[in-house]
């Protein structure tokens, strides 16, 4: 098991590791003085895993129940927001008390989101059971809920107590759900380390894991832990994510998954700035063909016109430009402010 210690405003611990709920109860117990516990899941990893999680919690001296919530984007809402407050006023759950992700990126930001609203904010921790959820969406305090505007356009930071990244719940995720994992695992290495991006071009299996987990994590932290609240630095870690984010919505936000929209958004930036001589001749083609080993897709199905139009209205956007993060050679990143009205004459290259 690895420990990385997350250096925020109060600073926690992602542990990485197998069997890890089978030991969240005691961990949980050590972080915070009442005894009550939400554990907030979904659909899909509830009936997996939520039953032995509540297990080791009540067994730590913990009461403990569930609240499920229906897997997908959809879940990212004000409605479900709201329909998990009402719970927990029901319920009587206080300030004292602790909410409990188990699940992947949906979940981790929907229970973040509520723990820092409900009652002006309580605390929760993380089981994270997705790779995407593991080496990225867990770490770092950014929640957020989806409106039909766009995606992650209601949100604020609030940090974990605690996250847990058990690597034993990667065996039952669905090969779709581990690729689109894959995609922030090849960002990492493409914005901060070719060392990762290498290792992920030569192809990583489940025996690499903890390895590749850890060393995301790690990566998140050096940035997070100089710009907490996304202000200079961190914007790097959106390597294409505005472009992805456009993606998302226009597939409805079903028909493309998270992962997916950013290697296709990845793939867009990458190829814009080649051709403007920010990003060095022949990074698309490594970026692809990285991407391609873990079947991802790299082409993007829109015009880009209509990409870019969903891009105008992301909360990167800072007056009259949009930040976009660059890639000047693998494993090195900056961004960059590019004027609204001069977006078509980077992405002037029209996808299928």
């Amino acid at each position: 098991m690895k420990t990385i210690t997350i250096h925020t405003g109060e600073s926690y611990r992602v542990l990485v590791g197998h069997n890890l709920i089978g030991s969240c109860g005691q961990l949980v117990k050590t972080l915070f003085p009442g005894n009550r516990v939400l554990l907030i899941t979904d659909s899909n990893v509830g009936p997996l895993y939520a039953e032995r999680t509540l297990s080791t919690l009540r067994s730590a001296g913990l009461t403990a129940q569930a609240y499920p919530v229906p897997a997908g984007e959809g879940a990212k809402s004000l409605s479900v927001a709201e329909g998990l407050y009402t719970f927990l006023i029901e319920h009587g759950y206080t300030r004292g008390d602790l909410l409990l992700a188990l699940g992947g990126g949906v979940v981790t930001d929907l229970t973040g989101f509520v723990a820092a609203t409900y009652q002006r904010g309580v605390a929760f921790a993380g089981i994270a059971t997705s790779l995407l959820a593991q080496v990225d969406a867990s770490v770092g305090g950014k929640t957020a809920v989806n409106i039909p505007a766009g995606k992650n356009l209601v949100g604020c930071f609030w940090q974990p107590k605690l996250v847990l990244c058990d690597l034993d719940t990667l065996s039952t995720l669905p090969e779709r759900e581990f690729s689109g994992g894959m995609a922030e695992v090849i960002k990492y290495g493409a914005i901060q380390s070719e060392e990762l991006f290498q290792r992920c071009a030569a192809g990583v299996g489940p025996g690499d894991m903890e390895e590749v987990v850890s060393a995301c994590v790690e990566l998140k932290n050096q940035v997070v832990s100089v710009d907490e609240r996304d202000m200079g630095a961190r914007a790097v870690l959106n390597f294409g994510h505005t472009l992805g984010h456009g993606i998302e919505k226009l597939g409805g936000f079903s028909l493309h998954s998270h992962g997916e929209s950013v290697a296709m958004g990845m793939v867009l930036a990458s190829d814009a700035f080649e051709r403007t001589g920010d990003t060095a001749s022949g990074t698309t083609a490594r970026l692809v063909a990285c991407l391609s080993r873990y079947g991802l897709p790299t082409q993007c199905p829109y015009p880009i016109h209509e990409v870019l139009q969903e891009c105008t209205k992301d909360k990167k956007r800072t007056g009259d430009s949009l930040n976009f993060v660059v890639v000047p050679k693998i494993g090195t990143a900056k961004t960059k402010l590019v004027p609204i009205d001069a977006l078509n004459a980077y992405f002037r290259k029209e996808q299928a």
